[in-house]
């Protein structure tokens, strides 16, 4: 009697598979079309997945041509040595290379920058260029027209835009849409850039500061999804300058922004980012400052080609080697940040050097104490480094850094 229970279930087991087998014998012609056509849809979206996770790797490439340009040589191309190797470079310098850059920024916080129709009606297929990259919208500093002034100031005139015009215009030059077209082809076509005043970009600044500390270079390495140079260094500060950091640091409150004047102009925006990943307070800089154990240079500013003109600023941030417990190298929070062009970590390296089978990539020599690391580096990260080697040997930069 104890049997009978499980003899049960295994008559009716036996008897429900038995009447499987014979649906699967009737309707097996039917089971085949919906296999097929069931094994057919996961292979079309396994092969649509490698598809867009393969044009997602190229993204930056497929965004933005780094070289081979038609524009004029003699105008825009410059060559950066590193070691025994050179890099070649496109960008229009705005500054007197072999001295510091002094400004006066002359801000109308009302005006506001506007793509054209064209752009705003390809809104949709543009912004896709983007898909792996992390964006969010901001208010951003747009730098209108450049003159220099009797007292060889460079003079500044600013305005505003917003971080998605940048991601329409600038960060995607060269990529291909209805075709082969491309924004290049269409607003910078010529063997020269349109000038500042009449560009149709748009232009925000950026700011590039090298960073040494003793005879190390401090390089962040950014995330998988930043909107350019995914997962490659840059300069130690890379920023884009928005609106916060104006009203923050350079003009107070108040709708109405006056000149801005002085040595290197974006000083006070520079030591602000610099306290993002240190220990240092403002005090602690300005005495710093004082006995010369953090020395501060103003470079010079160019418009990059590869971002369509876009303009940038550069500079060398030397801190001495007793304040090197001040850096904070890594945090678990940064490899989970969400933030445009977010770092995952800092690395301080004894040297760097070009890699000649990897284009655009450097070998960061004893990378913080311990083995060699190879990174794909950003363009303008190289440019940084041909503004500093063009002018006097300065107190604080490393002498490896020259051509010498």
């Amino acid at each position: 009697m104890g049997n009978r229970p499980v003899l049960k279930r295994i008559i009716e087991i036996v008897v429900s598979l038995a009447a499987i087998a014979v649906l699967l014998v009737i309707f097996w012609d039917f089971w085949q079309e919906i296999v097929g056509i069931v094994l057919g849809y996961v292979v079309a979206r396994i092969g649509v997945n490698i598809l867009f996770t393969v044009q997602l790797l190229h993204e930056d490439g497929n965004k933005i041509c780094t070289k081979d340009f038609n524009y004029d040589e003699k105008t825009y191309k410059r060559n950066c040595k590193i070691g025994e190797e050179e890099i070649s470079l496109w960008f229009e310098s705005m500054t007197e290379p072999t001295r510091e850059a002094e400004y006066v920024i002359q801000d109308d916080p009302k005006k506001d920058f506007r793509v054209d129709t064209f752009i705003q009606s390809n809104f949709t297929c543009l912004i896709d260029a983007h898909q792996a990259s992390y964006v969010e919208n901001k208010n951003m500093i747009r730098l209108d027209d450049c003159e220099q002034d009797a007292e060889g100031r460079y003079v500044l005139t600013t305005s505003r835009t917003v971080f998605y015009n940048d991601l329409l215009t600038n960060r995607m030059m060269d990529y291909k849409f209805h075709g082969d077209l491309t924004l290049r082809a269409l607003y910078e076509p010529g063997k020269y850039l349109t000038p500042l005043k009449e560009s149709r970009l748009s232009n925000h600044i950026g700011i590039n500061v090298i960073i040494f500390c003793g005879d190390k270079m401090l390089l962040p390495c950014r995330g998988g999804a930043a909107t350019q140079t995914k997962k490659g260094v840059t300069s130690g500060i890379a920023i884009g300058l928005n609106e916060a950091d104006v009203a923050k640091v350079l003009c107070g409150e108040g709708d109405h922004h006056p000149k801005i004047e002085g040595h290197g102009a974006f000083e006070k925006v520079i030591f602000e980012k610099l306290k993002g990943f240190t220990t240092f307070t403002d005090a602690e800089i300005e005495a710093c400052q004082k006995d010369g154990s953090i020395k501060f240079y103003s470079l010079g500013f160019c418009r990059l080609i590869y971002n369509g003109g876009k303009p940038q600023f550069y500079y060398a941030l030397c801190v001495d080697e007793s304040l090197r417990g001040k850096f904070v190298l890594q945090k678990k929070e940064w490899k989970k940040q969400k933030a445009v062009d977010a770092i995952c970590f800092y690395v301080f390296a004894d040297g760097i050097a070009l890699t000649k089978k990897r284009d655009g990539h450097i070998l960061l020599q004893g990378a913080n104490g311990g083995k060699d690391m190879v990174k794909k580096a950003e363009p303008s990260f190289f440019v940084n480094l041909w503004y500093i080697q063009q002018q006097p040997k300065k107190q604080g930069i490393p002498k490896w850094i020259y051509e010498d």
